[in-house]
């Protein structure tokens, strides 16, 4: 029973681990999408991009072309949490059903 709650706790922390990741690589994804809209309606072929704290020179489409590899691996990542966050999910209620039974005293399974 005690290795029950703990290893519920350690899902529980994963599970929320895994959501903050999700959250954040579906952020950077949006981000990622909106620049890719905005450079792609741009007129000129040049625009700067930051490298630490120096802006450079780069041809528009490099940077699309950057931007939009960026944006599969952030899908990839993405398509991978979501099963990690559903194998987890899974685990937490099976664990939470297991401890609850456990916890009925005979009088309550009647």
């Amino acid at each position: 029973m005690a290795n029950d709650v703990y290893n519920y706790q350690i899902y529980m922390q994963n599970l929320q681990n895994i959501l903050i990741q999700k959250q954040t690589f579906e952020i950077q994804l949006e981000e990622i999408k909106q620049t890719i809209e905005t450079l792609s309606n741009y007129e000129k072929d040049v625009v700067y991009k930051s490298v630490g704290s120096v802006l450079i020179e780069e041809k528009r489409e490099k940077i699309i072309k950057e931007l939009k590899e960026k944006q599969e691996e952030l899908e990839i990542k993405l398509k991978s949490i979501s099963r990690q966050e559903i194998v987890l999910k899974n685990k937490v209620e099976e664990l939470a059903k297991k401890i609850n039974s456990q916890n009925l005293t005979p009088e309550d399974k009647k």
